[in-house]
């Protein structure tokens, strides 16, 4: 592989990030469909109404987009306030963490007089660590979906104006 396909591939490979995640994977249609009722005020609404009008299309992509932002403040209110919570967290948690070799090898050859304590330390860095990147990422995934909701939003509400635009008082 020469310097020009790597540089070609490697912009495609974060964009895939969310969809590893699963946050980015389509929503159940049950899910779905109950926001789409409630947007369109009718408990009997069919999920097939969608395809024939353009304001019930709009109307399905803005319920899609909010079962998005509900899944991934789902998740991120999990990582925040679930079990890794810092109340929760314990010695053992960070014992998990496996060092690297040069932060072994960094610790081992300085100085310290209690190289246990200088390891439990530094796995206790590395936790919280990987602990905020993941929290960012959540973050990131939550905004990505509002975003997508405002935008499903805005375009349902044109929609509607164009569709009726003098409605009844």
């Amino acid at each position: 592989m020469d310097k020009r396909d790597r540089d070609r591939a490697a912009p495609a490979d974060p964009s895939q990030n969310a969809r590893k995640h699963g946050l980015t994977a389509p929503v159940p249609t049950q899910h779905t469909l109950r926001i789409y009722r409630e947007i369109l005020n009718n408990p009997e609404q069919c999920a097939a109404s969608y395809v024939t009008y353009k304001v019930n299309r709009l109307a399905w992509e803005f319920a899609e987009a909010e079962a998005l932002v509900e899944r991934a403040s789902a998740a991120e209110r999990e990582h925040l306030f679930g079990s890794a919570r810092a109340d929760a967290v314990t010695i053992d948690d960070f014992r998990k963490v496996v060092l690297d070799v040069p932060a072994m090898r960094e610790i081992v050859f300085s100085q310290t007089v209690d190289v246990a304590a200088a390891v439990a330390a530094a796995q206790e860095a590395a936790y919280w660590k990987a602990y905020w990147k993941k929290a960012d990422l959540l973050k990131r995934y939550r905004r990505e979906a509002e975003t997508r909701r405002r935008k499903a939003q805005a375009a349902y509400t044109k929609a509607l104006v164009a569709d009726d635009p003098y409605p009844p008082s």
